[in-house]
């Protein structure tokens, strides 16, 4: 479940998700933008960060399954931000996020044929996108589990460099 050569993934414990709803919790991050053709990120306009949402995973292209958020029925596309091995229920990943209306593709091969194998990139056609930074996690509870072990960690490294 990695891209060819790469060192994130996604651990294959995650495929027992697909047709189950899982949680998304989209943070700050660079902040979040939107387009008005899903494939020119070019010219792009701030938007309001989401608020957390479920989603249900469809083979990997999934759409968003949560009334009355602003982007319920959207397309949701997602990939990591770091290295590592990454699942759904202890080791929560920082990812990209990528919404639009229609369902979307990955990068045209005719466009630029090394950088869609090397790294695929998000394509909405004929639609807005919305594209910002969030994490995953099996529930809002196990996100929030991760974001507070994390917070302790890096205040007891914290700690222990100031002695």
């Amino acid at each position: 479940m990695s891209t060819s050569g790469g060192n994130s993934r996604l651990d294959d414990s995650v495929l027992e998700f697909i047709g189950k709803r899982v949680c998304a919790r989209p943070v700050y991050g660079w902040g979040w933008s939107k387009s008005g053709d899903g494939t020119n990120f070019v010219n792009s306009v701030p938007v309001e960060i989401p608020t957390v949402f479920h989603f249900l995973i469809a083979s990997f292209f999934d759409w968003i399954e949560e009334p009355e958020h602003i982007y319920d029925g959207y397309w949701l596309l997602f990939y990591t931000r770091h290295v590592g091995c990454f699942d759904f229920s202890s080791r929560i990943a920082d990812y990209n996020f990528h919404i639009g209306q229609n369902q979307p593709s990955l990068f045209s091969p005719s466009k630029n044929p090394q950088m869609a194998k090397a790294w695929p990139l998000p394509n909405f056609p004929n639609c807005s996108s919305v594209w910002g930074y969030g994490r995953i996690g099996m529930t809002n509870d196990v996100i929030t589990n991760f974001e507070e072990e994390r917070l302790k960690k890096w205040q007891l490294e914290r700690d222990a460099s100031k002695k």
